[in-house]
């Protein structure tokens, strides 16, 4: 064997080497809460496992009561674990491979992107501050000083819709208005308070139009607020990826939840998206990245001092 050759199958052999070591690598750590435990192959040891720690196909996972974990896969699927009991990566690397949808791929990755960001911003020690940058806020401040809970557009898939707004001191009441695309009014109320339930039937909202609605105290009226009505064809697409990802992820999965306000959020669906991190925050209280998110997205509305709330 010639001397180039001789190099040539020791650097091949090296490189096998190399891809055999590596091979098995199923999991990145995604989140953890509570006591969790990892055994490696070829060791009788129970360890602590740490976030971003990379999980192989034959090791074994323990999680005790009250322990909470989320995996991504190595194909970019989700997997959660929430219950307490012993686990093993390959039976949760074939459940993770099952997964199918593109769509449910896609916003995953992009979660895993923004609670990798929400590291940086938390371990910081300045959060007011990280706050304050979150997100490029939709909506002004309205030049009346009457300010909504909601960015300029809203797309809706459900019938019934709560429109809510701040407080503005000093106002006794509040006159409600609503026009159609042709800048007749619609919809006209009072009212004490500062929320309104609407159902889109009763004051005949057509699919695929921008409705304007506006709140006016004592004659300063706010900068007005679309209200869009999915067309059926926008709608049903939003259901089957709706459907697809719960299917994948399920409907009491805080990962899922995260994944389907993401997809909301895309889509413009601000009364969907916030339900869905708020039922994310629910299943795991205690996953401050969460919570992020969620502040995080209403930042990004305009929404500051829910997006602080929501942190606390």
């Amino acid at each position: 064997m010639t001397r180039v050759k001789y190099i040539l199958a020791v650097m091949v052999s090296l490189l096998l080497t190399v891809n055999i070591s590596f091979a098995g690598h199923e999991f990145d750590v995604l989140t953890t809460k509570g006591d969790i435990k990892i055994k490696k192959e070829n060791s009788t040891k129970w360890e602590s496992l740490d976030k971003g720690q990379k999980l192989f196909s034959k090791d074994q996972l323990k999680l005790n009561k009250g322990a909470y974990l989320s995996l991504v896969h190595t194909n970019g699927n989700p997997v959660e674990v929430n219950k307490s009991g012993n686990y093993s990566i390959s039976k949760l690397s074939s459940k993770a491979k099952s997964k199918k949808s593109n769509v449910t791929k896609k916003f995953t990755n992009f979660i895993i992107d923004e609670l990798g960001e929400s590291d940086d911003l938390l371990s910081s020690g300045d959060l007011s501050e990280s706050m304050s940058t979150l997100g490029a806020v939709e909506r002004a401040i309205d030049k009346n000083g009457i300010n909504v809970r909601l960015p300029k557009s809203t797309y809706l898939i459900d019938n019934q819709v709560n429109l809510s707004w701040y407080e503005k001191e000093g106002a006794k009441s509040y006159k409600f208005t609503l026009r159609n695309p042709d800048d007749e009014v619609v919809m006209s109320k009072e009212l004490d308070g500062t929320a309104l339930d609407i159902n889109l039937d009763d004051v005949k909202v057509e699919d695929g139009e921008c409705y304007y609605w506006s709140i006016t105290v004592d004659d300063k009226t706010s900068q007005e607020y679309c209200l869009y009505r999915m067309t059926k064809e926008e709608a049903e697409e939003v259901t089957n990826d709706v459907s697809s990802i719960t299917a994948e992820l399920g409907e009491d999965a805080a990962i899922g939840q995260l994944v389907l306000a993401s997809y909301y959020a895309k889509k413009k669906v601000v009364n969907r998206a916030i339900a869905a991190y708020q039922k994310a925050i629910e299943i795991s209280p205690e996953v401050e990245k969460y919570k992020f998110l969620y502040a995080k997205y209403l930042t990004s509305l305009g929404l500051q001092s829910e997006a602080e709330k929501a942190m606390k």
